[in-house]
């Protein structure tokens, strides 16, 4: 009787452990969550004001660096969206959605060889992600460099094969542009 006492006892620690750790994020994950939240609604300073705390009680953590660099980026504080971009790609330079928003910057503010370069890196670690060949390829076109986006453009249309929405239509119809300027 005393055995399975114990270990009632000792599942329903292991049940609360688990519990939390599913239920109740980290403070970070929380405050990281809530600036996206914001962020997603274009509340940028509102959003930092979060991130800055997750940043205050995890100063490494990425996914918090690569939403802070996407607010400052969207009320036009370039250097330190920057900044945090690099910080996060100093900590982990596999981070591939820091490399792929990065790029967007990059390309937001005319960057195209930068662009590039970090749609590349995205793609070099994390190659089933459709949007990154999407977004190099599209870049390429739009620098006339269509022999070049082809491949790329092709991967992301057999990547998203099953989708039927507008990107799609658009990704096909740029190929098939870029197949026709390189006839010419």
């Amino acid at each position: 009787m005393r055995n399975g006492i114990i270990s009632s006892k000792l599942l329903m620690v292991l049940l609360l452990l688990i519990m939390e750790s599913c239920f109740f994020l980290p403070k970070a994950q929380r405050y990281n969550s809530r600036g996206l939240h914001l962020a997603k609604k274009e509340k940028y300073a509102e959003a930092l004001k979060y991130l800055n705390l997750a940043l205050e009680l995890k100063s490494n953590y990425e996914e918090a660096l690569i939403n802070r660099g996407i607010c400052y980026w969207g009320i036009k504080d370039n250097k330190k969206a920057f900044v945090d971009f690099n910080r996060c790609l100093a900590l982990n330079p596999t981070n591939h959605r820091c490399y792929f928003n990065r790029g967007q910057f990059r390309e937001d503010i005319g960057d195209y060889q930068g662009a590039l370069k970090d749609y590349q890196r995205a793609i070099l670690h994390k190659e089933n992600k459709y949007i990154y060949y999407n977004y190099y390829g599209r870049l390429l076109a739009s620098l006339d460099s269509c022999k070049a986006a082809l491949p790329y453009l092709t991967i992301a249309i057999e990547k998203r094969a099953d989708d039927h929405c507008n990107v799609m239509e658009e990704l096909v119809l740029l190929k098939k542009k870029c197949e026709e300027r390189c006839k010419q």
